[in-house]
């Protein structure tokens, strides 16, 4: 559990650099802890539409979006801004060596470019589906 923990703050500590940097600069841990919770919402939507496009092309879940976002939203909030356990991973963060962190980098880069790219995949399946009406439609 430690792990998931070391490897999901080195994620927002890799957003956060990212927020950091001119021309975005100011409010960095709001805006990490956002485009955390868009990286998880995407990965939510496309498991749900790869369920939706080869499982079960009837399922109605779409108010589920919504109270999914406000949870992933809200609990990074309460993980990253409420308690600020966030400054202690960065000041750990930071004394690793130039080369572990340009690598582990890399991998947090590469690894958000395939969780975008899967979702447009995801989504282009979706909308491609030959959509049957509902049994509950008479």
């Amino acid at each position: 559990m430690k792990r998931f923990k070391d490897i999901y703050y080195y994620i927002f500590y890799q957003y956060y650099l990212f927020c950091d940097t001119p021309p975005f600069k100011g409010d960095s841990e709001w805006k990490a802890t956002s485009l955390l919770s868009v990286v998880e919402m995407l990965v939510f939507f496309t498991l749900d539409f790869y369920y939706i496009t080869f499982v079960n092309k009837n399922a109605e879940d779409y108010p589920i979006y919504i109270g999914t976002a406000v949870l992933v939203f809200g609990g990074n909030v309460l993980v990253f801004l409420v308690n600020n356990e966030w400054i202690d991973y960065y000041n750990k963060f930071v004394d690793w060596p130039a080369k572990k962190n340009a690598k582990l980098s890399k991998i947090v880069f590469i690894v958000s470019c395939l969780i975008v790219v899967n979702f447009a995949i995801a989504l282009t399946l979706f909308y491609n589906i030959a959509w049957t009406p509902s049994k509950n439609i008479k």
